[in-house]
Order: C-alpha cells, then structure tokens, then sequence
C-alpha cells in the first residue's frame, strides 16, 4: 500500500512539474514575439506600413479615399464589393 501511495505521489509531482515547466516556456515564447514585433516597428515608434484605397460612389466615380498606417495593414473590398483599409486589427470602411 505504501509503495502505490509514493508511486501515485510520484505521478503527481512530475505531472505538476511538466505543467510547469510547459508554462514557462510557453511566456518565454510570448515575450521573444513581443521582442521581435518590437524590433519590427522600429525604435523610434514609426509605423512600417500604410494601407490606402480609393472610395467610389455608385455610378462608378471616385468619392474619396481612405487610409491608415500599423504595424500589419492590408486593403480589400467585400462581398458587396464595399472597400475598406485595415492596420492593426482596425478595419475601415468607404
């Protein structure tokens, strides 16, 4: 009996340390991604990129424009074929 009690005692400790040690490196992974999108956009702030399309109105001309700048931009039109900007997450749309 005392050797199943250890043994089961045994079990829970390595589970509990490989828990925690799993957890550990899972942060150090975050913060080498924080590091390296910090390097990314620079020491002095800046942003890296700027997303910009131009807006039509519904006979076809130009109405405009809209733009934005991030770290991560893209530009699109969706189903309806409605134009927008994204920087960091933040969509705008015509």
């Amino acid at each position: 009996m005392k050797i199943k009690i250890l043994f089961l005692g045994f079990i829970c400790i390595a589970t509990l340390l490989s828990l925690f040690f799993s957890k550990e490196k899972q942060l150090h992974f975050i913060l080498t991604l924080d590091n390296i999108e910090s390097l990314a956009a620079g020491e002095d702030g800046q942003y890296s990129c700027t997303a910009s399309t131009d807006c039509y109105n519904m006979i076809g001309q130009k109405d405009g424009s809209v733009s934005c700048s991030g770290n991560v931009c893209s530009r699109g039109s969706d189903w309806s074929g409605k134009r927008w900007v994204e920087c960091d997450g933040n969509k705008t749309y015509c």
